[in-house]
């Protein structure tokens, strides 16, 4: 009976030197297990940066199309017509690779004695090509399809209200120079306020909640 004791005594303590042992390993490792989820702090990272760069395109297009339609100087009554514009940028991302989107423009003018109203709305696909971002060292590449909606509004060509833009769909992440890849679905808001020159940033990305402020040029 006293050697059975002690045999399931060595067991036992081996058990725990082996969880031990495990759980060090792990509190060691800042980058984790293959294919693990992108951490929290990361996930705000991303979706700050990957909402700015798609916000930031429809931004210059909007500009584009609000200048003050031919024929308009004199009109006085109110009219209001809504044209289908198309819509193609592509930009650079930070740190390598490209962002296209495609889609379509619909464009509301409004005519009165106090200056023109220009209100859009748009839906469009925004396609990421090993788009690149830079973060302590690390650089996190973007691949996927996404679906991109929103509105803007400006008064005499200047910004009104907030500037709203929908992002969602389904990305692949990886970190270069490490085995970590994720592939995850994000759903994010970014609503801008150029009173405050601020955007903030709601919704999931790769299942984590997303609750961030960040400048309107960021």
């Amino acid at each position: 009976m006293v050697a059975m004791n002690e045999r399931t005594n060595a067991l036992r303590a081996t058990a725990v030197v082996g969880v031990l042992a495990l759980t060090a390993a792990c509190g060691d490792d800042p980058v984790g297990l293959p294919g693990e989820d992108l951490r929290a702090d990361e996930a705000g990272f991303l979706a700050v940066r990957m909402s700015g760069l798609g916000a930031g395109a429809v931004d210059d297009a909007a500009v584009r199309m609000s200048v003050e339609p031919a024929g308009a100087a004199g009109d006085l009554a109110v009219r209001a017509s809504s044209v289908p514009l198309g819509l193609l940028r592509t930009r650079s991302c930070p740190a390598g690779g490209s962002m296209d989107i495609d889609g379509e423009f619909n464009m509301t003018v409004s005519m009165t004695a106090e200056g023109t109203t220009v209100e859009l709305t748009f839906e469009a696909q925004k396609t990421m090509v090993d788009c690149a971002f830079e973060r302590e060292d690390k650089i996190f590449v973007v691949n996927g399809s996404l679906e991109i909606s929103g509105a803007r509004k400006r008064v005499n060509r200047e910004p009104s209200g907030p500037q709203e833009t929908h992002i969602e769909g389904v990305v692949t992440i990886s970190v270069e120079g490490t085995d970590r890849q994720r592939t995850c679905e994000i759903d994010i808001w970014s609503v801008a306020n150029h009173d405050t020159m601020t955007r903030e940033i709601t919704g999931t990305f790769c299942g984590h909640d997303v609750d961030r402020v960040a400048s309107t040029d960021g």
